[in-house]
């Protein structure tokens, strides 16, 4: 079997509070699929170290090329969009991108740029027919995922509660409540993709909120929290979302709240009742190690892709 060669366009780099950290995409694509046995080439959309992205190709003559576009030329100045389309036209190289945000970017984003690439993929299971239904029959459901090669689990419960991730209103009020009482809650800002984790897997939940402040609405979405909990072997507590019952069952593997109120009260539930915490812990844990590793939904999605 001829070898796949990928040539991952993403940022490699996402500066937290001022610093470049390596991106959770850098370990759970590109070392990912290195694991996998692909040949591998990295164009950073921040800063490449070649920056003609067709003399990249030229060179590194990729049988697939697998991006993660964000459209914001501020943050990730170097996408190489016009190269893509090319490249898609001209049918010399299968063309890839890994749409994260279609809750609330389909319209404005993710709809006009799917058309540059040979097939995408979509995180919200809900999404795939409304591309089809628009035109793009080259959709995939491409949800999150960990690599769990550079999870170090550790087992001394220092948090009750663990959260990684930007403060907003609706963060601060559950967390600051749960705190209040008491609650130890483990929180890093700007942590490397190692330290955020070390947390999870130091902590006997982990609590996830799906809405993105960034959406004008206010909708929840699929987030990769998610699949980071159950990685570490901690209870997931998330606010629900349509569609995470296919990855989950609710309840059995990981618990979902609707209001502030019943996530502080699922909290102190199975903080007291340890049995049951660690039940349900254990099986989203099995459930992510059987369908959510990087390895297993990457290269489910490569064969899909026949590259």
């Amino acid at each position: 079997m001829t070898q796949r060669r990928i040539l991952f366009v993403s940022n490699k780099t996402l500066n937290r509070n001022g610093t470049p950290r390596l991106e959770a995409s850098y370990f759970n694509f590109y070392v990912a699929m290195a694991e996998l046995g692909c040949a591998m080439e990295f164009y950073d959309t921040v800063s490449p170290a070649e920056p003609d992205f067709d003399k990249v190709v030229d060179r590194f003559k990729p049988t697939l090329v697998f991006s993660i576009l964000t459209g914001n030329q501020q943050v990730t100045p170097h996408e190489p969009v016009k190269s893509i389309k090319n490249l898609t036209r001209s049918g010399a190289v299968k063309t890839f991108n890994w749409f994260c945000d279609d809750t609330w970017r389909y319209e404005p984003f993710s709809k006009p740029v799917c058309r540059l690439f040979s097939a995408c993929s979509t995180p919200e299971p809900h999404m795939v027919d409304q591309y089809r239904a628009d035109g793009y029959e080259s959709i995939h459901l491409g949800n999150w995922h960990v690599n769990e090669t550079v999870i170090t689990l550790e087992t001394n419960n220092k948090y009750d509660v663990g959260f990684v991730g930007g403060f907003n209103n609706q963060r601060v009020s559950g967390l600051q409540t749960l705190q209040q009482q008491g609650i130890r809650i483990g929180n890093i800002q700007g942590a490397t993709h190692e330290d955020m984790l070390s947390l999870y897997c130091n902590s006997k939940i982990g609590v996830n909120f799906s809405v993105n402040e960034n959406d004008p609405q206010k909708r929840t979405q699929m987030k990769l929290r998610m699949f980071e909990v159950p990685a570490c072997r901690a209870l997931l507590i998330t606010q629900n979302h349509k569609g995470l019952e296919q990855f989950y069952v609710p309840g059995k593997e990981v618990e979902v709240f609707d209001t502030e109120e019943e996530m502080q009260d699922k909290v102190r539930f199975y903080l007291k009742n340890e049995s049951s915490r660690k039940a349900i812990a254990e099986a989203g844990w099995a459930r992510f190690m059987k369908e959510h590793t990087s390895r297993n939904r990457l290269g489910n999605l490569l064969d899909s892709l026949g590259v």
